[in-house]
């Protein structure tokens, strides 16, 4: 370190190797030709990193000591919402066909999947209503609200179902 700059580290993998390089990629587009499950091979083509990120794993060396084994983290706070749940959300709108696409999305949530649906409607250009309970955190409706075309919170009631016409 040089005047109390912090170190650069680059992302890598668990093995130590950089999630970019052209050793993963090739790995990576091996064992998308290997794949002998249709489920699998559906998994590997998705279009989630469109979008999302392939987030790293990164070891816990404090808790891997204590426990004498290796701990890993898979950072999905890395992501643009900070949750893995953008994958699910954007795969699903991503595949909707041109008509239903056209009538938009409409989600119940309190968070990370109202923001993974706003930013996958976005980036689609779709309108999205996120319906969203009274007692959601502010600043998890703002952070939607950037986001979706229509954004709305409710008075939920445990045991009542909201329908939408």
């Amino acid at each position: 370190m040089i005047g109390g700059d912090a170190p650069v580290v680059k992302k890598r993998n668990f093995v130590g190797t950089p999630l970019s390089s052209p050793a993963v990629r090739a790995q990576r587009a091996a064992s998308e030709r290997a794949v002998a499950s249709p489920y699998i091979e559906r998994i590997l083509k998705a279009r989630v990193y469109d979008l999302a990120i392939e987030s790293p794993l990164e070891e816990a060396a404090r808790l891997s000591r204590r426990l004498g084994n290796q701990v890993l983290l898979k950072r999905e706070d890395l992501q643009p919402v900070f949750s893995f749940k953008l994958r699910g959300a954007y795969n699903r709108i991503a595949h909707l066909s041109e008509l239903a696409a056209r009538r938009g999305v409409v989600c119940a949530s309190a968070g990370n999947h109202a923001q993974g649906v706003a930013l996958a409607a976005h980036r689609r250009g779709i309108a999205a209503v996120v319906v969203m309970p009274q007692t959601t955190p502010h600043i998890k409706v703002q952070a939607v609200r950037a986001r979706a075309r229509t954004a709305a919170r409710t008075r939920a009631q445990p045991g009542v179902r909201a329908s939408f016409r």
